[in-house]
């Protein structure tokens, strides 16, 4: 049901071409080889092979890949994983349909994008393992790559914190922009030097170092 409402979204909506469906997890590389689309959406739970595998294998077949998930699902046993196995993106179905084509839109450019309630979910994550270190963290777990301690000042500006505390709401680069009251290229170029500061190379880790650094929280969410 919600493939079919999925690709009537996309057959209705301008710009966009679906190049094909797969009807289980396991024909999720094979399609991928045959149609080279800009964007793949996969959900998590998925006959023969889950989205989290198949986000795996294709990003081994190529590292390019730009993958969205798009499930029900939005407990930490499948958020975590799926952000470490490389999906670029991870909305729930229940997001509008603007949401969706604006996910998919962020994706392709290569921004990565989390709904709200996975981003609370995953500073609630992050948050725990800080309070309890040496608990439950495991190579799934979103700090788990990332050993070395944020600076312990990244002297953010105004703007900056502005910014970190819009993205801890789960809000998209566009949303972010009207809130402001500036431009997607400002919020891009922002959060780059968010990255630079503390030195980490995507959003998701910004968040968890933002998290961290005690600038945004579970109650900002």
């Amino acid at each position: 049901m919600v493939r079919n409402a999925l690709e009537m979204l996309l057959d209705a909506a301008d710009g966009y071409e679906l190049a094909g469906l797969a009807r289980h997890g396991g024909e999720a590389l094979p399609l991928f080889r045959e149609t080279r689309p800009d964007v793949v959406l996969l959900d998590i739970q998925m006959p023969v092979k889950d989205g989290i595998a198949a986000t795996r294998e294709l990003l081994q077949e190529d590292p390019g890949a730009r993958i969205l998930t798009l499930t029900a699902f939005s407990s930490q046993e499948f958020v975590i994983p799926a952000l470490r196995a490389g999906t670029a993106g991870y909305l729930l179905k229940d997001a509008r349909p603007r949401e969706i084509l604006d996910a998919i839109e962020a994706v392709h450019r290569g921004e990565a994008v989390l709904s709200p309630a996975v981003t609370r979910e995953l500073i609630a994550t992050v948050k725990s393992e800080d309070e309890h270190p040496g608990g439950t963290a495991t190579s799934s777990s979103p700090g788990a790559a990332e050993s070395s301690p944020p600076p312990a000042d990244p002297g953010l500006t105004p703007r900056e914190l502005d910014v970190l505390r819009c993205l801890a709401e789960g809000n998209s680069n566009r949303e972010i922009a009207d809130t402001l009251f500036v431009s997607e290229a400002t919020v891009k170029a922002t959060l780059g030097r968010i990255a630079q500061k503390f030195q980490v190379r995507d959003r998701v880790q910004v968040l968890i170092h933002a998290v961290r650094l005690g600038i945004v929280d579970v109650g900002h969410t």
